[in-house]
């Protein structure tokens, strides 16, 4: 085979690779736009989010706490869905914000039942004195997450009082197969053998 023919031949071969290459990578790229990742690209999407659960995290002056840690100082806190909690430093605080949120001020004397109404409000102490958690979804909740597991000692139910329906009945359970009926309307500074006992309330 002459010169000629020989560079010839040289120049086709080298165009079937650059065809072939090419036709790889644009493979490779149709691959990637069908939605193929990058090895780590599926971990960085699905990573678990850390910080509290949505059970334990509340507001509380312009931060966020994770109740089952600790309150950090917060007295009273209304849980307003199964992720939404805020938390304040006084009863009155609380109340205060119950009004806007449509329910009754209420009393804000420590030692004094004084839950706001369309609440049931669990404390920590006897004759509703000390940390004070405050709910109104009607479903099971455990009160773990809260910090409140075996906290509470007495109970104040002030759901639909007005009207004389008094028929938004509470419960509280303690794990162990017993409830303990907290009616509407109604409230108990001392639970009895229930004190320190509750890990689940109904509101």
């Amino acid at each position: 085979m002459n010169r000629p023919a020989r560079a010839l031949v040289r120049a086709f071969l080298g165009m079937a690779l650059v065809t072939a290459g090419g036709t790889a990578c644009t493979a490779h790229a149709d691959s990637a736009a069908r939605g193929s990742a990058a090895p780590g690209d599926a971990a960085h999407g699905n990573a678990a989010p850390t910080g509290p659960g949505p059970g334990g995290a509340a507001a509380y002056e312009g931060r966020t706490i994770d109740l089952a840690r600790s309150w950090e100082g917060a007295r009273a806190c209304a849980v307003l869905s199964a992720t939404a909690v805020t938390c304040y430093g006084t009863y009155q605080e609380a109340n205060t914000a119950s009004v806007r949120d449509g329910g009754d001020a209420g009393s804000v004397t420590l030692g004094t039942a004084d839950c706001p109404a369309g609440w049931v409000c669990v404390y920590e102490h006897p004759v509703w004195d000390g940390r004070r958690l405050q709910f109104r979804d009607e479903r099971w909740m455990s009160l773990a997450p809260y910090g409140f597991a075996r906290q509470a000692s007495s109970w104040h139910n002030n759901q639909n009082c007005s009207g004389g329906r008094r028929s938004d009945a509470a419960s509280l359970r303690n794990g162990s197969g017993r409830s303990l009926a907290m009616a509407a309307c109604s409230r108990s500074g001392s639970i009895g053998s229930f004190n320190d006992a509750a890990v689940d309330i109904h509101g």
